[in-house]
């Protein structure tokens, strides 16, 4: 409503920027107002490996690798989000030889309907079962709810036999259960405080309070110590966090990430706004 509300302010003259959201950016999209902030925020379904279905890993790769993230950004978000295939977007950070982290460490979770298929297969076959409901918890804002309808389209498309509920509910009140292990799937973005790769990997150390999956790695643990005590050996560390450089077990499954574009959403630049000098996206 608040948005709604400055987009009006900004057109009647009275705001000289303001916030857009995936809504409205068509509307400004052939004006010169448009204008992009970078930023690094990155966009994930989160897998519940405490309880439930999607504590079989072959479900979660299925559902990793079933949905078009380039459709998604190019056709629905038109926000200058670009697909993310790894936990770390590209342009976050580069190592001691210079070369940039995602580049050097390949795509992960790409689409890929035969191994999609295949994941599924297996998935019904550990479970015992032939069809299979799953919710996807979302904030209610524009961004979740364009990406939860394009997600359950896609997956009850490619993926016969599942069907996907979607609950929206407040920013606060999906933390507020995330937090408690309470959802199936959930779809969350997050920005890192700094370009440490290290940040991103916390999500899988045991414990941590943004390791909302519940996934626990021994080895994880161990090679996260590791990097902290290699903290003033630059070649040394790299070397450790390159080790945790897949997505363990497909606890999450990274979207996109928004280094640029018309809007910010996934890898989100910023939340999008006009401005009678610029529009940025944040």
């Amino acid at each position: 409503m608040l948005l709604k509300k400055t987009t009006h302010l900004f057109n009647t003259g009275k705001l000289d920027f303001a916030p857009l959201t995936a809504n409205t950016i068509p509307n400004y999209t052939d004006t010169h107002n448009i204008k992009i902030q970078s930023s690094v925020t990155s966009a994930y379904l989160f897998f519940n490996t405490m309880s439930g279905a999607t504590t079989d890993v072959h479900l979660r790769r299925a559902l990793s690798m079933a949905y078009d993230k380039r459709l998604l950004t190019q056709s629905k978000l038109k926000n200058g989000a670009k697909p993310l295939n790894g936990l770390m977007p590209q342009g976050l950070t580069t190592g001691p030889d210079g070369m940039d982290y995602r580049k050097s460490t390949g795509q992960l979770e790409a689409y890929n309907l035969t191994k999609a298929a295949k994941n599924w297969r297996l998935a019904k076959r550990d479970l015992g079962v032939k069809h299979l409901t799953l919710n996807l918890l979302i904030a209610n804002n524009s961004t979740a709810r364009i990406t939860a309808e394009f997600l359950r389209g896609q997956l009850e498309h490619n993926l016969p036999g599942l069907t996907i509920t979607i609950s929206k509910v407040s920013l606060e009140h999906r933390v507020q259960l995330e937090a408690a292990g309470k959802f199936q799937l959930v779809f969350s973005t997050w920005t890192p405080a700094d370009d440490d790769p290290y940040n991103f990997l916390t999500f899988y150390q045991t414990g941590n309070r943004q390791n909302i999956t519940g996934f626990s790695s021994t080895k994880i643990d161990t090679l996260l110590k590791q990097i902290t005590q290699n903290s003033n050996n630059a070649t040394k560390r790299w070397q450790l966090i390159q080790k945790n450089r897949t997505v363990p077990d497909a606890s999450r499954s990274p979207f996109q990430w928004c280094l640029s574009g018309r809007t910010s959403i996934f890898t989100e630049p910023t939340r999008p706004t006009i401005s009678h000098l610029s529009l940025w996206a944040h």
